[in-house]
């Protein structure tokens, strides 16, 4: 349905909101990793090879220490260049998993409250 480039965005989106305030949690990655495997494949949004892309990518950019902003901007430009792909279902399964990754430790800090305002304006626009 979707190609690499889709998963390899939702990974970036997906670090960003988890490092946004510097770590990322063992509770972010857990929630990340159950969310993919029951509900967006439940959804029929990704494979098990997307799962595995989308935790490649993560884990790559944990291990590069990549800014959270910057991932999020690249985020944001593939979703300008891409926006067809991105209908209301698909930005609601998007957003639950940010807010979840959000709040899976110790509820969302301020950091995360402002970049997933920054997610919610970029979905609404």
């Amino acid at each position: 349905m979707f190609d690499n480039l889709f998963y390899i965005n939702l990974a970036k989106l997906f670090f960003a909101i988890a490092s946004i305030d510097q770590t990322v949690k063992p509770e972010e990655v857990a929630f990340l990793k159950t969310n993919l495997e029951t509900h967006l494949k439940s959804s029929e949004l990704v494979s098990d090879k997307d799962v595995n892309l989308i935790f490649s990518e993560f884990n790559s950019l944990i291990d590069t220490n990549k800014n959270a902003n910057d991932c999020f901007e690249e985020f944001k430009a593939y979703y300008f260049e891409n926006n067809q792909l991105f209908s209301q279902t698909i930005k609601s399964i998007i957003w639950k998993t940010a807010d979840g990754i959000a709040a899976a430790y110790a509820g969302k800090n301020k950091s995360e409250v402002i970049l997933l305002a920054k997610l919610k304006e970029l979905f609404l626009g």
